[in-house]
């Protein structure tokens, strides 16, 4: 099922190209029958941030 998304083209160009990949997707166990971004990426040393943390990192505020 992972595989037949474009999930995988996006953690092999992250490897490619030395990125990180910003996604909502959490980390699960090894034992979880779900294959999830982070997990896939933390293989290849791919680092996975949370777009809420980015946006904290970088100071940016959204106003309505």
């Amino acid at each position: 099922k992972f595989l037949s998304k474009a999930d995988p083209w996006l953690v092999a160009e992250a490897i490619q190209g030395g990125h990180q990949i910003i996604t909502f997707e959490e980390f699960v166990p090894g034992n979880s029958s779900k294959v999830k971004i982070p997990n896939v990426a933390g293989n290849f040393g791919v680092q996975t941030l949370n777009l809420f943390s980015v946006m904290e990192r970088s100071g940016m505020q959204l106003t309505l």
